[in-house]
């Protein structure tokens, strides 16, 4: 994101006129990641972080859980290497194309790896399960170890209900609640 922002600032402040496509292959120079990072539009990202289809925008709230504790994206990418699963392209783009967030077949294909490379983000997750009201599902973020529950507009309650039983319960876990809209 810094990588991004700082090329559209340079771009900007010296009137370079970069259009999109030009942005995008300067942008690939720096990191795979540097080119959707360009745009704050969701996407979905494929490829080497060169093909990217802007999706459009959900609202709701997120939950944000942040345990004290890393995984190691090595080890997490590693374990996954060990027993991968087939890449679900059409589901992830059916998901992303709706605008609309559906926590029932929401999935993460790195959350079993990164739970069998962190005890500690396993147990996490079976505490956070029996912790969140009913309806409210925890889901890993990426190769862990965030974590995240979502309620569409006006149906924050639970998340709200979660972040304080996590504040009593969950030492060294912090939480922030956060808007899509």
């Amino acid at each position: 994101a810094d990588a991004a922002t700082r090329l559209r600032a340079r771009d900007g402040l010296f009137e370079l006129g970069g259009d999109d496509e030009t942005m995008v292959r300067i942008a690939m120079g720096l990191g795979s990641d540097v080119a959707y990072c360009l745009d704050d539009a969701p996407a979905v990202v494929e490829g080497l972080g060169d093909e990217i289809v802007r999706t459009p925008a959900v609202s709701g709230d997120v939950l944000l859980i942040v345990p004290g504790f890393g995984c190691a994206t090595g080890r997490v990418y590693g374990a996954y290497d060990e027993s991968p699963v087939e890449l679900r392209a059409a589901e992830v783009h059916a998901m992303a194309s709706s605008g609309v967030i559906d926590c029932g077949v929401l999935f993460n294909d790195l959350a079993a790896p990164a739970r069998r490379v962190s005890p500690a983000l396993d147990r996490l997750v079976l505490q956070l399960g029996e912790m969140a009201p009913a309806g409210l599902d925890v889901h890993v973020t990426g190769s862990g170890s965030t974590c995240f529950a979502y309620a569409p507009p006006g149906e924050s309650a639970g998340l709200f209900a979660l972040s304080d039983a996590i504040e009593d319960q969950c030492e060294g876990v912090s939480t922030l609640v956060c808007s899509l809209s």
